[in-house]
């Protein structure tokens, strides 16, 4: 609606100049406000706002239940019509009501808290909406009549919802078959607006003097413009106007200040500081050309063809956040870009596709104070005090006055190389070979005197260095069947207590014992003289049934006696009774039999006639060719077990009190092993070695806790699976 014919009753005489003689009728005043008043607010509502929800109106509801509450407020239609749900006033709730009738329409009362409205008899996805409407008074006479403003409730269907506003939405609902709510959003819901080709904004002025006057200016404007565009101009009480902002039709130009001055945001009330100042999390830059550019401070000015050093962007592409300034100088990355390469931080300098966690590629390489890491294809080096220049073609000493050292890495002809240089402090730019070792031989070259020093174990006399049979087998590289690659002595300098050997005998030997801590793994067999001392036992073998794929794992029965076991199936004879042999070492091994029968294909009293004794014991009772499984249980009574009792519980050492022999079945870290206060020597010379073996249990725990959790996770849906109801739904 954009306009309407007005009319209006005639109350001023206008021929006569004066007030129009007579009463003036009831109906008269029906025409005047049917006719002029009630088109002209419509008009006023339809031309200079847009419809929807004005104030209030809000909609709460509880999952589950079966009324809507709606809240008094304020919303205008399409059409015009200001529509007020007001306390103390009516609302029409009823949705089969004729929507043209004002006659016999039933109504509820409004209260402070709004009106409440019913779900019963809808289902499916509905909106909520608020419509104009009048109805007659129920309780007038033919003589006085009034119309009450009773605002329209109902759900509608989504798909019944009209686009021309005469139904203001106050809520999407989602019903269920049983008409009870399961949802309620705002779509569709709309508010009132301002259609205004141009907004001034004004501001109070005083000024002073005589005489004093109060009133107000233009302050600013904000402005459609012909050709489609927006802005915001700023116009000062005694300036010269300036424009703020302005953005194209496009919405790809956004100009800020573009009269000069400085722009702030997120500035949490304060200044800014530059021309542009940013406080918050962070500023982004997107699209086809996203990145940050900024040039040289001696520059001045945006350098559109910027090279080296001139000009400098950051931005990111195929992943990588690059930083260029004539090419890419410095690239960040989150995995390599060489193939198959895995996950994790990669920065390059010099090298736009780092497949390391730090690539630098430049000759020149890398500097730590007076350390260097420089190389190329073909070699490298860590340097004190010297680096390859870039054309590598010299070395570059940074104190020319003080001796350097330089660990070299090469294939030079193809064979690879490792060699230790220095210079010395009468020739600090001189290299001299220290260490040479040939990558293709293994051979190593000391041109210097080697001293054992710390090496030597034992008696002064004993060398650290020495050979078995031959002059060819060193104590570093074992070849003969006899030879050992490490040898040590305890504190009586008597006995070897750890060799390596390479021969048909084992490949590790101790005397005195051995400790591994932590995961060792034994490829060939393992002998043990003394006690086995394990948290579980078991034996694993390729699986029988797929043995390239699969694993079968057993674990051992464990018992608080030194038990042993002996089964087997024997047939009774004819007059029901068998002897059964055991070993002839039997009765010097163990004592305190136990026994257990079971008959096989049919049932008899059988029972044990004579225990063992002199390696047999005898079964009696059964019928001819009756086949009867027994089984054996004896406790070891041999020399080593007489001699060494088998102690069930006992008290931890005291230094080893609050340690753990499993500390990971109690949540606790490596450090809590009793393995720990054991090794207490060994960690405090290696504390980063404990460091990392900590933290490498740590790892493997939590990968056996993950895998055997969703090891028992499989066989739970495999239970339910397999249950006569299937899964739970």
């Amino acid at each position: 609606m954009t306009s309407l014919p007005l009319q209006r009753t005639e109350y001023t005489n206008l021929s006569l100049g004066g007030p129009r003689g007579g009463a003036t009728a009831h109906a008269e005043s029906l025409v005047d406000a049917e006719s002029y008043q009630m088109p002209h607010d419509r008009m006023l509502g339809t031309n200079l706002f847009t419809f929807g929800v004005a104030d209030g109106l809000a909609v709460t509801a509880t999952t589950g239940q079966t009324t809507l509450q709606i809240g008094t407020g304020v919303a205008l239609d399409g059409n015009g019509n200001l529509i007020a749900l007001a306390a103390n006033g009516w609302a029409v709730t009823d949705p089969s009501v004729n929507p043209t009738q004002v006659v016999n329409i039933p109504i509820v009362p409004v209260d402070n808290t709004g009106v409440p409205l019913a779900t019963t008899g809808v289902t499916g996805e509905c909106y909520l909406t608020i419509t104009f409407r009048e109805v007659l008074d129920p309780a007038a006479t033919p003589t006085q009549q009034n119309l009450f403003h009773a605002p329209w409730l109902r759900l509608i269907p989504v798909a019944d919802l009209g686009a021309n506003g005469d139904q203001v939405v106050l809520a999407r609902v989602s019903l269920d078959g049983q008409s009870k709510i399961t949802a309620v959003t705002a779509e569709n819901r709309r508010l009132t607006g301002l259609p205004a080709g141009r907004v001034e904004l004004r501001r109070p002025r005083v000024t002073t003097g005589a005489p004093a006057a109060v009133g107000q200016v233009p302050a600013a404007d904000i402005t459609a413009a012909g050709d489609g565009s927006l802005s915001v101009t700023m116009r000062p009480d005694g300036g010269a106007a300036h424009q703020l902002l302005k953005a194209d039709t496009t919405g790809s130009t956004l100009a800020l200040q573009p009269g000069g001055g400085s722009v702030g945001v997120g500035l949490q009330g304060q200044p800014p500081q530059r021309t542009v100042h940013v406080e918050g999390n962070e500023v982004h830059s997107g699209g086809n050309h996203g990145g940050f550019s900024f040039a040289d401070r001696t520059v001045g000015s945006f350098d559109e063809t910027g090279g080296i050093g001139g000009r400098w962007i950051w931005y990111a592409q195929d992943g990588v956040a690059r930083l260029w300034s004539g090419s890419d100088q410095v690239t960040v990355a989150t995995r390599s870009s060489a193939p198959n390469a895995g996950v994790g931080p990669r920065v390059g300098i010099g090298a736009p596709a780092a497949t390391h966690a730090l690539h630098v590629g430049v000759t020149s390489g890398i500097r730590q104070n007076a350390q260097y890491l420089s190389g190329t294809l073909g070699w490298s080096s860590l340097s004190y005090n010297a680096f390859h220049n870039d054309a590598n073609n010299a070395w570059v000493f940074p104190v020319p006055t003080r001796p350097a050292v330089t660990l070299e890495m090469d294939d030079a002809a193809g064979v690879g190389r490792f060699q230790v240089y220095g210079t010395t402090k009468a020739a600090p730019q001189n290299w001299v070979l220290r260490l040479a070792v040939d990558g293709e031989t293994g051979d190593v070259l000391i041109p210097g005197k080697l001293t054992s020093g710390s090496l030597v174990t034992g008696a002064a006399t004993t060398a650290a260095l020495t050979t078995r049979t031959s002059a060819q087998i060193t104590a570093f590289s074992p070849s003969a069947a006899d030879a050992q690659a490490i040898c040590a002595s305890n504190s009586s300098g008597t006995a070897t207590i750890f060799a390596l050997n390479n021969g048909a005998g084992p490949a590790i030997e101790t005397i005195g014992g051995l400790e591994v801590f932590g995961f060792g793994s034994f490829s060939q067999d393992v002998s043990v003289s003394g006690t086995l001392t394990a948290g579980a036992k078991r034996f694993t073998i390729d699986h029988p049934l797929d043995p390239a794929n699969r694993l079968l794992n057993h674990t051992s029965v464990e018992s608080d006696e030194r038990a042993v076991q002996y089964s087997g199936n024997v047939t009774l004879a004819k007059d029901g009774t068998a002897t059964v042999q055991l070993p002839e070492w039997l009765d010097a091994l163990a004592t305190d039999f136990r026994y257990q029968l079971t008959c096989i294909g049919g049932h008899a009293n059988v029972y044990i006639a004579e225990e063992v004794r002199d390696n047999a014991f005898r079964i009696a009772g059964g019928t001819a060719g009756l086949k009867v499984s027994w089984q054996l249980t004896g406790v070891r009574q041999d020399a080593f077990a007489r001699a060494n009792d088998f102690v069930v519980e006992e008290d931890k050492p005291e230094d080893e009190r609050g340690f753990y022999v499993h500390p990971e079945a109690y949540g606790r870290q490596m450090d809590a092993s009793v393995h720990w206060p054991r090794n207490a020597e060994l960690i405090k010379r290696n504390p980063a070695l404990a460091k990392r073996s900590v933290r490498t249990f740590a790892a493997a725990e939590a990968g056996r806790v993950e895998t055997q959790n969703a090891r028992r996770q499989a066989e739970a849906d495999r239970a339910a699976a397999a249950a006569p109801d299937g899964p739970a739904s």
